[in-house]
C-alpha cells in the first residue's frame, strides 16, 4: 500500500468539503477519481499532496504524513505552474534543479511523443501547455502521482493517445490517481474508480468487477449523478 486515506474530513468555512472519506492506493494501479465539478476531487488531491491538512482523520504516504513524504509525491494541480516565457527546455532545467529525482530522458521522450512544440508557453495552445505540465509532472520519479484534471483543454482525439503514452512510460512501482469528469474516452485505462459526490465518497469499484456485471466506470458515473453525461 502506497497511500492510506482514513476517515478524512476537511472543513471549509464551516462546511465539509470532504466528509469521512476512506480508501487506499496500491502499487501498480491507475485509479480514477471521478465526480462533477465541486464534488471534492481537488480537495482530496491537495490533502494527499500535503498542501491541505485534514480536520479529522488520518492520511499516510508509505507510513508518513504527506508533508514529510513530498519527495514521494508528484502533483499536477489545477493552476498554471510555469511562466509564460518558458520553453520546454526552460521547464526541464527548472524541474531538474528543483527535484533531484527528475528524469530528463523521460521528459524529452514524452515531449517528443506528445508533440509539445519548442516554443514559449505563452505561444502554445491550452492543450499544448497542459501536455507540457503533465510531462513535467510524470518525469519526476515518485511513488504517488496526483493528477488534477490533466485532460482539461485537450481535444478528444488526443486524450486516449496521451493516457496510453503516460501508462506506457510509467514506473509501475508507483500509483497514479487521476481526477476527471471526462471518463468515456479513457475509462479502459483505469484499474479502479473512486467516486465523489457533494464531498462524500459514494463508490469505490475495480474495473474488472464492473465489467463482470456488464457495467463500466462511465455507467456508474451516470448512475451516481442522476443521468449527468460525461
Amino acid at each position: 500500500m502506497i497511500a492510506q486515506f482514513e476517515n478524512v474530513t476537511k472543513i471549509y468555512r464551516g462546511e465539509a468539503g470532504l466528509k469521512s472519506a476512506t480508501f487506499c492506493l496500491n502499487q501498480g494501479d491507475v485509479v480514477g477519481l471521478f465526480g462533477l465539478n465541486g464534488s471534492g476531487k481537488t480537495t482530496t488531491l491537495k490533502l494527499l499532496s500535503g498542501l491541505l491538512h485534514p480536520d479529522r482523520g488520518q492520511i499516510r504516504i508509505e507510513g508518513q504524513d504527506p508533508r514529510k513524504a513530498r519527495d514521494s509525491i508528484s502533483y499536477l494541480g489545477d493552476k498554471a505552474s510555469f511562466h509564460q516565457w518558458m520553453t520546454p527546455q526552460h521547464v526541464e532545467d527548472f524541474m531538474a534543479g528543483l527535484y533531484h529525482q527528475f528524469d530528463r530522458e523521460r521528459f524529452r521522450t514524452m515531449i517528443h511523443t506528445l508533440t509539445v512544440p519548442n516554443s514559449p508557453i505563452g505561444q502554445m495552445s491550452k492543450g499544448q501547455s497542459q501536455r507540457l505540465r503533465l510531462v513535467a509532472t510524470m518525469a519526476r520519479k515518485a511513488r504517488l502521482y496526483l493528477l488534477d484534471e490533466p485532460l482539461s483543454g485537450i481535444d478528444l482525439v488526443s486524450r486516449e493517445m496521451i493516457i496510453k503514452e503516460l501508462i506506457a512510460t510509467w514506473d509501475q512501482e508507483s500509483v497514479i490517481l487521476l481526477s476527471t469528469h471526462e471518463i468515456r474516452e479513457v475509462e479502459t485505462f483505469f484499474d479502479r474508480g473512486i467516486y465523489l459526490k457533494d464531498g462524500q465518497m459514494v463508490g469505490n469499484f475495480r474495473g474488472e468487477d464492473l465489467r463482470a456485471q456488464g457495467s463500466g466506470f462511465t455507467d456508474e458515473f451516470i448512475k451516481i449523478n442522476g443521468g449527468s453525461q460525461v
